[in-house]
């Protein structure tokens, strides 16, 4: 999502994708939204023993939703369309984080490279999709282009809520059977 997110800057200040070169303002704004990284590092690690894995990761997927709603109103100006892509990339980074914490924590140890593989997959499918959505959705509706990348983030904040397993406290698992207590269907919530 942060390589979306960074095309998506971009193509808000090329205009209509329209070539043109970058301007040191642009270049400004591009660091600013760069920088976002540490804060949404900073709001994971902050949150996630407190409020578990899932919640975290559904927290930062709705902040996500919200910071790329703003974006609806982008004619507010270009400070106003910098600090929601700061937002939305800060916690499309932190998501990010979170989810290689969770992951490992989720499968046992002979799966554990599968379940961060299927991830990674899973990221690399959306950046496969993003040019299109950036560059021939938004010519004709930037709504509906911002709108697929909001709608992705709320389906996401639904599906971590209802993962069957929270890993918050739990030991890593070494066996290739998940825990008698995960297969009875009661996770710890």
């Amino acid at each position: 999502m942060r390589g979306k997110l960074h095309f998506l800057f971009l193509f808000f200040f090329l205009s209509s994708a329209q070539c043109s070169p970058l301007d040191r303002v642009d270049y400004g704004h591009l660091l600013w939204t760069t920088l976002s990284e540490f804060p949404g590092i900073v709001l994971t690690i902050a949150t996630i023993e407190r409020f578990g894995r899932r919640r975290t990761m559904a927290m930062e997927f709705l902040l996500l939703a919200a910071a790329l709603c703003v974006l609806f109103r982008c004619s507010s100006g270009r400070g106003a369309v910098t600090a929601a892509l700061f937002a939305a990339r800060a916690v499309a980074s932190g998501v990010f984080q979170a989810a290689y914490v969770y992951t490992p924590e989720v499968y046992p140890t002979a799966m554990r490279s599968v379940g961060v593989g299927a991830c990674s997959m899973a990221a690399r499918s959306g950046a496969v999709l993003t040019p299109y959505v950036a560059q021939v959705l938004m010519k004709e509706s930037l709504a509906l282009a911002v709108g697929v990348y909001a709608a992705a983030a709320l389906a996401a904040a639904a599906v971590c809520l209802a993962l069957p397993v929270e890993t918050s406290g739990r030991d890593l698992a070494e066996g290739n059977n998940i825990s008698q207590s995960q297969t009875n269907g009661h996770s710890q919530s």
